[in-house]
């Protein structure tokens, strides 16, 4: 469709596209990419697996160019079983409870206000929240609601001022 794509993570993946570019980063560094080069940066499922989602957030608005667009997924915490498991235990289960931070390494639960904080600070304009998989809470089955504690994962697209 005329993109170049740049894929990154701690290490390549077997299943990667063979014609993909790759480079191996660690997320909560610097980015070893020119400022206001990128269009787009597509993070799914990524920001709560750093320790600093706020300099992650920054690298972000530093490599793309002004007007960039950027679509980022994090696990919803504020989805309903989230919150009646952070009322009783603490945790927000299902997607930060121990084996979540042990095995898949979910180490920062980000609200949609703390996300939509920290995007603004490094110099992103929201346009637009939603939400993936609307289920009800325990049962697995689908939500007729289309509501925020009904989706499983926060979606964000933001533009860099």
């Amino acid at each position: 469709m005329g993109f170049r794509v740049i894929s990154t993570d701690l290490e390549a993946r077997p299943n990667l596209q063979p014609d993909l570019q790759f480079f191996r980063a660690d997320l909560n560094q610097d980015l070893a990419l020119p400022g206001m080069t990128v269009d787009y940066v597509v993070s799914l499922e990524t920001i709560e697996h750093l320790e600093n989602p706020w300099h992650f957030t920054r690298e972000l608005a530093r490599i793309l160019k002004p007007g960039g667009r950027l679509v980022l997924s994090t696990p919803n915490i504020d989805y309903l079983s989230c919150k009646i498991f952070f009322l009783r235990e603490g945790s927000f289960y299902p997607f930060f409870n121990q084996w979540q931070y042990k095995v898949i390494g979910h180490i920062t639960p980000l609200s949609r206000y703390y996300l939509t904080r920290i995007l603004e600070k490094a110099g992103f304009q929201i346009e637009k929240y939603s939400y993936n998989r609307y289920r009800i809470p325990f049962f697995k089955i689908p939500s007729p609601l289309r509501w925020p504690i009904f989706g499983e994962s926060l979606i964000i697209q933001a533009v860099k001022k």
